[in-house]
């Protein structure tokens, strides 16, 4: 599954009133498959290009600007960021796989509430560590209150400004 330990990171954002309370770092690694990159001109082709990066986080306009960019020696990625599962009931775990980033680089981790009474409320992890194949430990997060609450917008930007985001959502219902 997603690893037998974990640490717990203590950080309550938002004064305590938050959409993520917790986050846990799970240390042996997760069973979510990570996508490849495919950093040649394969990837701009069949709209691969709508969502590739070049190797600073710029997009592209067009299918013949991103293959330009594959032939005068640039690198094209396509970095993920899922949730799973993307909607959670109070106190269940959503984790998050982030991947497709450079390798053994560092990014930042920022979470912005939607709904309720800290909505657009911004909260960040720094230095945040990427392993040798550009993917993130798993960290999952945890909704503690309903409280108008509808989720979180979570975007992860490497240190060459690759970036990819992801929402989860929390389910109040009885």
């Amino acid at each position: 599954m997603f690893g037998s330990k974990a640490a717990k990171i203590g950080v309550r954002a938002l004064s305590g009133v938050t959409a993520a309370a917790v986050l846990t770092l799970a240390i042996t690694g997760s069973s979510f498959a990570a996508s490849r990159n495919t950093h040649g001109a394969g990837a701009c082709k069949n709209g691969g290009w709508t969502t590739a990066e070049s190797n600073t986080g710029a997009g592209f306009r067009s299918e013949v600007s991103c293959l330009v960019y594959v032939r005068s020696g640039g690198t094209v990625w396509h970095p993920s960021f899922v949730f799973q599962p993307s909607t959670v009931g109070l106190n269940t775990d959503a984790f998050m796989h982030v991947t497709g980033f450079h390798p053994s680089d560092t990014g930042t981790l920022t979470q912005v509430v939607i709904g309720g009474p800290n909505a657009g409320s911004t909260f960040s992890f720094l230095s945040v560590p990427l392993n040798s194949l550009g993917q993130m430990a798993v960290i999952s997060t945890v909704f503690t209150v309903c409280n108008g609450t509808v989720g979180s917008n979570w975007t992860f930007t490497d240190s060459h400004g690759l970036h990819a985001s992801a929402n989860v959502y929390v389910s109040c219902a009885n």
